[in-house]
């Protein structure tokens, strides 16, 4: 009796068993009531809220795994003390998502200022896409553009190769852009493109390339298509060709990569490589090796030539 006694004259700890106990019956019964898929969702949902970590948080909050209390917390109406936690755990433990957590609270309390911070302190620790676009988000929903701008800048600048960062170099070569600064913009969208391991990076960095060369932007994209052409993407040689030829009237330029695309068998370029050759350069031999290469690809026009 002395122990229930003094369980109960604990208001804290009386109040949790009370928040937990009801957790976990309401998610009894949805695993009692729910179909295979329900069940299976709603058996995942409480997975966090086991005996032994329901038995080390209500005694100390800051311990590792319990930020999820404050959910439990949130859900229950005690918002005050959902937002402790999360404070604790986002500065202590430098967990991100419980900065998350505690910033969506605030912005829905009008606290944006330390909403904002918070956001762009998670999107650092994680630098992860689904962070730091949320801290972009709230940047922009507040009006704040010039924290946004130095945000993308900061991961630009952190960005390494295969980190999957590349395309906030390419928001803040945007940036610069807007801003009529082309040496600037250059250099972030050739820092965006320029370190790809991966085929989802290559194809970020094309498509930057096709929204710049629309936007009459051909210096730029010519760079971003020269760069992917020597990594061997066909594509990128024959636009990067076009703008360099067509565009650009730099022969020398286009020549390059139409000779790169020839060399990974394209045969309409190694017809273009012959023309330029032929008509601008002046150099039969290899006008004359170009043609045949082009004939033996067979690039039909090639071999009814001279």
């Amino acid at each position: 009796m002395h122990n229930i006694s003094h369980f109960i004259n604990s208001s804290t700890e009386f109040k949790f068993f009370i928040q937990v106990s009801k957790f976990l019956f309401t998610a009894l019964l949805l695993s009692c009531s729910a179909g295979t898929a329900e069940a299976d969702h709603a058996t995942h949902m409480p997975k966090h809220v086991t005996e032994e970590v329901i038995t080390r948080c209500s005694h100390d909050y800051t311990a590792d795994g319990c930020a999820s209390m404050g959910e439990i917390f949130e859900e229950e109406g005690n918002v005050n003390k959902a937002l402790n936690i999360y404070r604790i755990h986002c500065d202590a433990k430098k967990d991100a998502n419980a900065c998350i957590l505690a910033a969506d609270v605030l912005v829905s309390r009008k606290q944006v200022t330390e909403a904002l911070e918070l956001y762009r302190k998670a999107c650092m620790m994680k630098t992860s896409e689904e962070y730091c676009d949320k801290a972009l988000e709230a940047y922009r929903s507040s009006g704040s553009e010039n924290s946004a701008f130095k945000l993308s800048k900061d991961l630009c600048e952190s960005y390494t190769d295969g980190s999957e960062l590349s395309r906030y170099c390419y928001l803040t070569g945007e940036h610069y852009l807007k801003k009529n600064d082309q040496t600037r913009a250059e250099y972030y969208y050739l820092k965006g493109c320029n370190f790809l391991n991966s085929r989802n990076e290559i194809h970020h960095c094309i498509d930057q390339a096709v929204n710049l060369e629309k936007m009459k932007q051909f210096k730029i994209s010519a760079k971003l298509y020269e760069m992917n052409c020597f990594k061997n993407n066909i594509y990128s040689c024959r636009r990067g060709g076009d703008v360099y030829g067509k565009e650009m009237n730099i022969p020398t330029k286009e020549l390059n990569l139409r000779k790169k695309s020839c060399d990974l068998q394209n045969g309409d370029d190694c017809y273009r490589a012959y023309v330029i050759y032929r008509s601008i350069e002046g150099d039969t031999d290899n006008a004359v090796k170009y043609r045949r290469k082009a004939c033996e690809l067979d690039y039909r026009e090639a071999c009814t030539g001279e």
